[in-house]
């Protein structure tokens, strides 16, 4: 999710969606480099950047919610909170729009 190339952050994206919405990351959550908070962060760092395209932004937004319907993700209301305060954001409205969609599967 670091790389600068944004077909392969999109990718990124929507894999993660794919495994979130039918099952559990298989991560394991200890202090190693990649867990599934450092994953969420990755992805919330994709919809505040100004480099993003909107559809890069739109689908690191569908990831976040379908990493909350595959798992009793614990990071749910970190999301949620994210969203909320990303929606105070005039540039952000779109985002905040399509985010209620793919909640609601929730």
């Amino acid at each position: 999710m670091k790389e600068n190339d944004s077909l392969l952050q999109s990718a990124a994206c929507e894999a993660i969606a794919l495994i979130g919405r039918v099952s559990p990351l298989p991560i394991v959550d200890n202090n190693d480099s990649l867990s599934k908070k450092s994953i969420v962060d990755s992805l919330l760092a994709i919809v505040k950047s100004n480099k993003a395209t909107a559809r890069l932004k739109e689908r690191a937004i569908a990831a976040c919610g379908y990493l909350c319907v595959g798992d009793n993700f614990a990071f749910a209301e970190f999301i949620l909170k994210s969203f909320l305060d990303l929606s105070k954001e005039v540039s952000y409205i779109d985002s905040a729009v399509s985010c209620q969609w793919t909640l609601r599967l929730v």
